[in-house]
């Protein structure tokens, strides 16, 4: 058996008296001080990133430890991924994990948050309380006893929270669904 790289062993893949085709894995070695999380993003969440691009990472069974880190890899086109005559066919992106003293296990689940772009005093609303027809996106606000229809224009969108460029102003009340 012969190994790449010096490391620690995660993971066997075979037990005394299998039989192995030659050149075959059946051990996986890591470096455990060069830790990544491997995770298969959309195509339009690539276009967003970039390699080096700062991270932050969560364990699902830890979610008050944070661990920093970067985007090691995007798979091609969007980056490095797959370049020269031999191309891996890998669509994971990378993240370069900057553990220190932390116990991470492999196949760990973990939530991952990238920080696109940063704006001081922005007004937000949860998306229940936009709504849309026939390509118009508005709000209902409550004006004394009377609810009327805002037109809004938005800005940045998560899947809990969404900018509010024009329509509604702070102090607003803003009836949901």
């Amino acid at each position: 058996i012969i190994a790449p790289q010096a490391g620690q062993v995660l993971a066997l893949a075979l037990v005394e008296g299998d039989t192995v085709e030659a050149f075959a894995p059946v051990i996986e070695i890591a470096d455990t001080d060069q830790l990544e999380v491997a995770a298969e993003l959309s195509n339009d969440h690539m276009q967003q990133l970039a390699e080096g691009q700062p991270a932050e990472i969560r364990l699902l069974t830890r979610p008050d430890m944070l661990i920093p880190a970067s985007i090691r890899r995007l798979p091609a086109p969007y980056g490095s991924g797959g370049s020269g005559s031999v191309q891996e066919h890998d669509p994971t992106t990378r993240f370069q994990l900057d553990v220190h003293e932390q116990e991470l296990l492999p196949g760990a689940v973990t939530s991952i948050r990238i920080v696109l772009e940063r704006k001081d005093n922005v007004l937000i609303l949860p998306p229940e309380a936009i709504r849309r027809f026939e390509g118009r996106q508005f709000v209902i606000v409550r004006v004394g006893e009377i609810e009327q229809r805002m037109t809004v224009r938005v800005g940045i969108q998560t899947e809990d929270k969404i900018e509010i460029l024009e329509g509604v102003e702070q102090g607003d009340i803003v009836i949901g669904q």
